[in-house]
């Protein structure tokens, strides 16, 4: 091999090598926080508690979440209030985010899947289906009127105590119709944190074709 040939190989390797270091260097200096802003995440901001808290509520079913806030807090459980178990949410995420992203980790899927930005309302969570809100409400009071038995009677009055008749009164049908609208205007800005008894309700009477 010549002088000419044998430096030119080894300039060769010593450029693929330090493509390969150069490469590793950028991998490593990746943090969780950068990929996920390349991927466009809308995580949830660190001050904004509510949302860690609603979090915290929609994830706490999941032994895989508990398993692993309790490597930080060893009190954690399912049954833990939302204050304390919104708080281990949020530090687990801040710490996530500093972290070297790993491809072959598991702790971008979690990040993805337990920091980001969710449904706070219940109007956000029935739209987050794909559905579309009820806007005829004569009609989706006539559907429902007598397929809805998880007391839309006792609510439609509570709305209108003016009511006296039943839910196939003619009668009182105009003001059935304007307490149901009523109804899904209030329950819909409710946070979902407080909506555990009226979510599916808001399904059955607030969405279209959902009776």
């Amino acid at each position: 091999m010549s002088g000419k040939v044998a430096l030119l190989s080894a300039g060769s390797a010593t450029a693929a090598v330090g493509g390969i270091s150069t490469a590793v260097y950028l991998s490593k200096s990746e943090t969780i926080k950068s990929k996920a802003e390349k991927e466009d995440l809308k995580l949830i901001k660190y001050k904004d508690l509510l949302s860690w808290k609603t979090a915290f509520k929609g994830l706490k079913s999941k032994s895989e979440v508990i398993e692993e806030l309790k490597k930080s807090d060893s009190s954690i459980t399912n049954s833990s209030d939302l204050d304390k178990g919104g708080n281990a949410l949020k530090s687990f995420c801040k710490a996530s985010l500093e972290k070297p992203y790993d491809p072959k980790e598991k702790l971008f899927s979690q990040v993805k899947g337990w920091c980001v930005q969710i449904p706070l309302t219940v109007q956000d969570q029935l739209l987050s289906s794909g559905k579309e809100l009820e806007s005829n409400w004569e009609s989706k009071f006539g559907k429902i009127k007598t397929s809805d038995t998880d007391q839309l009677k006792e609510d439609l009055k509570a709305i209108n105590n003016q009511i006296t008749g039943e839910l196939t009164s003619e009668t009182d049908k105009d003001k059935f119709v304007a307490a149901l609208q009523k109804w899904c205007e209030d329950n819909l800005k409710k946070n979902l944190i407080d909506a555990d008894s009226i979510l599916e309700k808001a399904k059955r009477r607030c969405l279209k074709n959902d009776n």
